[in-house]
């Protein structure tokens, strides 16, 4: 008999991908709030994180035997400009989840993010201390932290930069693709370095995470620390695009809205000691070319 997990953020970049690619061994219940999203044997329900009463109901009536919790504000720059809708979501809405889940024993897991560093000693193990630089790091630090509270032994997934093809949610993968293919130019930075990972391996890990009874901290970063630009050149040759439209720049010569860390390259060691093998770049970035 299949387990049921409920997802969070369905509509969003890993929740799609998560759709489209779970183990059969999973029902999958996901929530959207705004993007009305549709999976083949996926349940997609609306659900506003920010109603309590709404949250509570859906998790008691529908009894999941896990919780992912992917929601998030993610845009760095509207987090930093709306930190009160950032806190309500990012924040608040996490800790009722966490809260929910516990009071019920329902296995719980939630995605961080590697910007809860400030990019100064990586690579970063999960005993580092955090020091974010913006709003949207601050507040998924502060979420973690409140979540491990209420919730000691539920799982943090701390994410580094994502890629992958799916139409329901594109992310800058896909914009980057569809610029080149257009014959324009994308701008990448060579001095911001990520340990950046496809979609797919990232979700093959979190239910090693799941299935494993793994809890507290864990990092899920890829083998290879890579900048941008580096990554964006890597992409067009994949793709047997133009690098000649990869304009390479400099982060430290713009000025961002939300401030970004040079280099958040996580140590996944741990994970990887525990099964979790993400796809090396060039490989995965072919796999997805030949879909």
């Amino acid at each position: 008999m299949s387990k049921k997990l409920l997802v969070t953020g369905i509509s969003g970049f890993l929740g799609s991908h998560l759709a489209k690619n779970h183990p059969k061994s999973w029902q999958i219940i996901g929530t959207y709030a705004h993007n009305a999203s549709q999976f083949p044997g996926v349940e997609c329900l609306q659900l506003d994180l920010e109603k309590q009463d709404s949250v509570i109901d859906l998790i008691q009536v529908s009894k999941p035997d896990a919780v992912f919790h992917f929601a998030a504000l993610s845009n760095a720059n509207y987090c930093e400009q709306n930190p009160a809708a950032s806190y309500n979501i990012n924040v608040a809405a996490s800790k009722l989840l966490a809260k929910t889940c516990h009071s019920l024993s329902i296995p719980f897991l939630f995605t961080s993010t590697d910007l809860i560093f400030d990019g100064q000693y990586a690579p970063y193990k999960e005993t580092d201390i955090p020091q974010p630089v913006n709003v949207y790091g601050r507040h998924k630090l502060e979420a973690e932290r409140s979540i491990l509270n209420i919730y000691p032994t539920a799982i943090i997934a701390r994410l580094p930069l994502l890629y992958g093809l799916v139409p329901e949610r594109k992310n800058f993968f896909e914009q980057w693709i569809e610029t080149l293919k257009k014959g324009a130019m994308i701008n990448a930075f060579s001095d911001e370095y990520r340990s950046i990972a496809d979609a797919d391996s990232v979700i093959e890990g979190l239910f090693l995470l799941m299935d494993s009874s793994a809890k507290g901290i864990w990092h899920l970063g890829g083998k290879e620390r890579i900048s941008r630009y580096d990554f964006a050149m890597k992409m067009a040759a994949a793709f047997q695009l133009p690098t000649t439209q990869i304009n390479e720049t400099l982060q430290s010569n713009i000025d961002l809205v939300a401030a970004r860390p040079a280099d958040v390259s996580l140590d996944s060691s741990r994970a990887f000691a525990l099964g979790y093998n993400p796809s090396m770049l060039e490989d995965a970035l072919a796999a997805i070319r030949l879909r």
